[in-house]
């Protein structure tokens, strides 16, 4: 028996998709887990010939009674993804567990349509790994019946960061996203709490943003660290706020690894871990951030930032990556549970 996983390849996908895929391979890897590479391409341009073909080239060293860990999602086409799932089937005495990163159905209001057809390809995996409870109840709510469902918790962020220091006391919040995608950026006033923004400058900016260009994930995290305050994980769009309840935002793990504490909001599927870990502030508005930021004293913000750096070095050596998919083989191996699901909250 050997243990696959799948990892994303391809210019047209999304940047922290690529990243968070090629992340969890390589702490795979370390595992002695073998990568299948998958690309993101116009799957509707293959024949069936074709299609298969690229399937074959992807199983090229799977066999039958082998184990695929199957990274989604690709960002091709459902067909794609349901098409992998029934090579994985074909081979006789196989397994498929299915990490689910993201569900893009519940991503975006124009591809809700979709969730059926996602909740479909979900059971049919013998171990189904979601980032949230809130994310596993929401499925259940919508037909999701597989038995054997691990909770991710929390992203890793591999980081050997070569000389470590304490992220400097400012108010301040970091942020990592696209103000046109997240449009209380240019709504931010409070310039006694600035944002430290990580994309383009405008024509016309707003006083109250600090504009750092965009950076590799190489040079992010030293440049977070050296700029101190706080790290941002927000969503104002009315969808987009929802689909953080489900989710496990990648920006949260890379603040954390950074040594920044955190601000998020409440309803957020990670503020309890942010709470009872002592993470960061918990808060119902931008307002109540900007507040409490301008309120915090530096000794409270230090007895923070050690808070994280302790939790933080999880992250930085892959521990809840590592954790979720040795459990997931574990689970894969047991009889059926006898109550109706099984959840493992990995990030308790």
């Amino acid at each position: 028996m050997k243990v696959h996983i799948t990892n994303l390849y391809g210019q047209s996908a999304d940047s922290t998709a690529l990243i968070a895929q090629n992340m969890v391979a390589k702490i795979a890897q370390q595992l002695g887990i073998s990568e299948a590479g998958i690309y993101n391409y116009p799957v509707k341009s293959d024949t069936a010939g074709e299609l298969t073909k690229r399937l074959d080239g992807i199983f090229a060293s799977f066999a039958q009674g082998d184990i695929m860990i199957f990274q989604t999602p690709t960002w091709n086409d459902l067909e794609f993804d349901q098409a992998l799932i029934n090579h994985v089937k074909a081979y006789r005495d196989s397994k498929l567990i299915i990490f689910v990163h993201d569900v893009i159905a519940l991503m975006f209001e124009t591809n809700r349509y979709l969730l059926p057809k996602l909740i479909a390809a979900y059971n049919q995996a013998d171990v189904l790994i979601l980032p949230s409870e809130n994310m596993r109840r929401v499925l259940v709510k919508h037909g999701l019946q597989v038995k054997k469902v691990l909770i991710q918790g929390v992203w890793d962020h591999l980081y050997d960061c070569p000389q470590w220091f304490k992220p400097p006391f400012k108010r301040q919040l970091s942020f990592i996203g696209n103000p046109q995608k997240f449009s209380f950026i240019n709504d931010w006033s409070t310039a006694a709490v600035p944002i430290r923004l990580y994309a383009a400058q405008p024509a016309v900016s707003n006083p109250a943003i600090t504009y750092a260009k965009p950076l590799p994930d190489v040079a992010l995290l030293p440049d977070l660290q050296q700029n101190g305050g706080f790290g941002l994980v927000w969503g104002t769009d009315r969808y987009w706020h929802e689909y953080m309840m489900y989710s496990t935002s990648f920006k949260l793990g890379t603040y954390l690894a950074a040594g920044l504490p955190v601000v998020v909001d409440a309803s957020n599927a990670n503020a309890d871990l942010v709470r009872q870990n002592h993470l960061g502030l918990v808060v119902v508005s931008l307002d109540e951030a900007a507040h409490q930021i301008q309120t915090l004293s530096a000794a409270e913000y230090q007895e923070l930032c050690a808070s994280v750096d302790q939790f933080a070095e999880l992250l930085r050596q892959g521990y809840f990556t590592k954790h979720v998919l040795i459990d997931a083989n574990f689970l894969l191996l047991q009889a059926p549970p006898t109550s109706q699901l099984y959840a493992l909250q990995t990030s308790q």
